[in-house]
């Protein structure tokens, strides 16, 4: 069996030392857990956890290499609710605009 990308358990070559900041999470990314917890959990889950873990697994090397650990799981789960018809990725861009937008106010 071929072993994929981001598969480095039990590599010697892939090995590298862990690095851990200390710091704790940046709000944004305590917020993404809990709404990934809030999207996979209970009768009503919008997602699985495994399509999740498909849409990082099936990240083409370089992507996977450039990303944050983050910046992948939210890639990944984006990905997926666009496929499930919930967002669209006009929406998401639009929002990110906004979003922009509001903070360039905020700094003027």
């Amino acid at each position: 069996m071929t072993r994929r990308h981001h598969d480095v358990g039990g590599n010697p070559a892939a090995a590298s030392p862990i690095v851990r900041s200390g710091k704790p999470d940046e709000p944004w990314q305590v917020e993404f857990t809990a709404t990934l917890w809030a999207l996979i959990g209970g009768d009503d889950r919008r997602m699985a956890l495994d399509e999740m873990r498909r849409g990082v697994e099936d990240m083409r090397p370089e992507d996977y290499d450039a990303m944050p650990y983050y910046d992948r799981q939210t890639l990944s789960v984006t990905s997926a609710m666009v496929e499930r018809g919930h967002l669209t990725w006009s929406e998401i861009e639009d929002r990110i605009e906004c979003l922009r937008r509001s903070r360039a106010g905020d700094q003027a």
